[in-house]
């Protein structure tokens, strides 16, 4: 059957005024689906629709509804998204109670961050829709913040802009769904993820040019496109890998000794050293220059901490502004010392850790980058750890550099 015109007429002014978001505005789908009241869009791209919703909206509504499922999926509300922490099982499971309960809560939460931004550029919604107003909470907050700050029983009754919700690409699938809104595969008539994917990044793209350009992108739309084209990695979790990676590498040896005798050597006219497990020792250099803030040397205490934690071996915990101040083996976190406050020379502690016996195997820097660094790289792995003022700029290219970003 044709698309009502309603939906028609939407499609072609959102992909005129709004073409940013055209790529993905002709990838939907469209599947009537009678009896359900509004519009949803499915972890595939398909859109189900109402086919009596020219008798129930205006031209102007279904617009604004189109745009709204838009903005579901590119701000990543999908049940296996945003919303997949707050659900009861994982995957989604449309038979667990407290699952639906959730889906559809974070549907709600999902337009109270999409609706204020679209009224702001003039587009018109439902009056059934959910708007923060509604419960007297302020606009421009995240779906997660308003889960916190919704009551606990919401008008649950009118999601989106109808009574049966968004779809999986809010997070609250439908029973008119394939396989309840899972899997990634698509169905005949879907696209597969990859294809989905670079749809999304052609649409962020063109959003952050828009943004830059006109005013017609709806609030939060342009913060979400810059943080997908420029994701943000955790930190702790690439310093846990970089670490573990130049940790397991030295983890692997064997080292020799004649301190003991081998237990053949009675049959043996060589001499043959034993062989001992290789215990990794780990150099630690603090920064306790001036330039680092009561912040920046808790950061790294407990980054020092996390490191005397997580690894099994021996960590040489150095400390140093324009010289060192101490170097000692730890083995609890109490025994870590401030000392220092002074000028800034990482290099000092490099080249110091170069000279300990038995040698070191690693070493981390936590530090803030304003620091003169040695001209040659050092005989060990180097992962330098910038604080959060930090700057890569004068980092050297031998070693491995972490941002802290939070």
């Amino acid at each position: 059957m044709p698309l009502p015109k309603s939906i028609m007429t939407a499609r072609m002014y959102l992909a005129t005024d709004y073409p940013y978001v055209g790529a993905l505005l002709w990838a939907l789908r469209p599947k009537e689906t009678p009896g359900l009241g509004t519009m949803g869009v499915d972890h595939n791209w398909n859109l189900y629709y109402d086919p009596k919703i020219d008798e129930k909206w205006t031209e102007a509504e279904v617009v604004g509804v189109l745009f709204h499922e838009i903005n579901h999926i590119l701000r990543n509300h999908l049940s296996t998204g945003r919303a997949a922490p707050f659900m009861h099982c994982r995957p989604f499971n449309n038979k667990c109670s407290k699952c639906c309960e959730a889906a559809l809560r974070f549907n709600i939460c999902g337009d109270l961050e999409i609706n204020p931004g679209l009224l702001k550029l003039g587009f018109q919604l439902p009056v059934e829709g959910q708007f923060p107003s509604k419960y007297g909470l302020p606009d421009g907050l995240l779906a997660e913040e308003y889960w916190h700050k919704l009551p606990e029983n919401p008008n649950q009754g009118q999601t989106g802009a109808g009574e049966k919700g968004c779809g999986s690409c809010a997070g609250n699938p439908g029973e008119h769904e394939p396989a309840n809104g899972q899997g990634d595969d698509g169905d005949d008539d879907g696209f597969a993820a990859s294809e989905r994917e670079l749809i999304i990044r052609d649409v962020a793209k063109k959003i952050e040019e828009a943004a830059k350009n006109r005013g017609n992108v709806p609030l939060g739309l342009d913060r979400w496109a810059h943080d997908y084209l420029n994701p943000k990695v955790s930190w702790r979790k690439e310093l846990r890998a970089v670490a573990h990676r130049h940790f397991n590498e030295c983890m692997g040896k064997r080292e020799y000794s004649f301190k003991r005798m081998h237990r053949r050597q009675m049959v043996s006219e060589v001499i043959l050293p034993t062989i001992r497990d290789f215990v990794i020792r780990i150099g630690v250099i603090r920064d306790t220059s001036g330039s680092m803030g009561e912040k920046d040397l808790a950061r790294t205490l407990a980054e020092t901490r996390g490191i005397l934690k997580e690894m099994q071996g021996e960590l040489i915990d150095i400390e140093v502004d324009c010289q060192v101040h101490g170097t000692k083996t730890i083995r609890n976190i109490k025994d870590v010392k401030m000392q220092g406050g002074g000028g800034t020379d990482m290099g000092v502690g490099i080249n110091h850790a170069a000279t300990l016996r038995p040698k070191i195997d690693v070493v981390v820097v936590l530090t803030d980058g304003e620091t003169p660094w040695p001209a040659s790289p050092p005989p060990f792995p180097c992962i330098v750890v910038l604080t959060q003022q930090g700057s890569r700029k004068n980092a050297p290219s031998w070693c491995k550099v972490i941002q802290v970003n939070d």
